[in-house]
């Protein structure tokens, strides 16, 4: 069952990614994914940006080594289910290697990778826009600091994809977004096979 949601998930990033692609409007802009662990879906998202000769930047932002960062009140179900050893353990299998990352990703040469707790090392991308935002940084507070940073650089007609959204293991996520959105004229959408949040600017 992991295979086939994790394979559900993949096609739906995919279909999200062809979208923004086919919009004409939105080509003079950058892509970024906050939140890579082991490169899967950067390779994904890297495959159909060279497939349409991309042009532009897409930077990445991921803390590699170091795991998932310290948890907030309002990941709170997770404190809940977990002891500290188990949470310990969990920060541990989020690691990844960023030497690992860089030769999954070396034959494209539009990636620039940013290796950090978010968000430090966004001042790098201050001036830029973007047309497609994926954060999958499972929880509340650099949800938070991603979309504060990231969403008012996102072109009209853009999207944004939050992978944890909807998931009960990491509730701070779906807390962060509501709470961004919440008193504004745009609709929280899920993907009905994933639980995925998305957003069309």
């Amino acid at each position: 069952f992991e295979i086939f949601s994790k394979n559900l998930r993949h096609y739906s990033l995919i279909q999200y990614v062809r979208y923004v692609m086919s919009k004409k409007n939105l080509q003079n802009y950058n892509f970024v994914e906050c939140g890579c662990w082991s490169g899967h879906s950067t390779y994904i998202i890297s495959k159909i940006l060279k497939e349409y000769d991309f042009n532009n930047k897409f930077y990445i932002f991921d803390s590699f080594e170091r795991g998932l960062s310290d948890l907030a009140e309002e990941d709170k179900s997770l404190l809940k289910q977990m002891d500290e050893k188990e949470i310990n353990e969990q920060k541990e299998y989020l690691k990844s290697s960023e030497n690992r990352v860089k030769n999954v990703l070396k034959d494209f040469k539009f990636i620039e990778i940013y290796n950090g707790w978010i968000p430090e090392k966004f001042h790098y991308v201050e001036d830029k826009k973007f047309q497609f935002i994926h954060l999958d940084v499972d929880l509340y507070q650099p949800t938070k600091d991603s979309l504060n940073f990231f969403y008012p650089k996102l072109a009209q007609g853009g999207v944004i994809v939050c992978d944890d959204y909807n998931f009960s293991t990491f509730p701070g996520a779906k807390k962060a977004i509501d709470e961004y959105f919440r008193g504004t004229n745009y609709k929280i959408s899920q993907d009905r096979l994933t639980g995925k949040y998305f957003l069309v600017k």
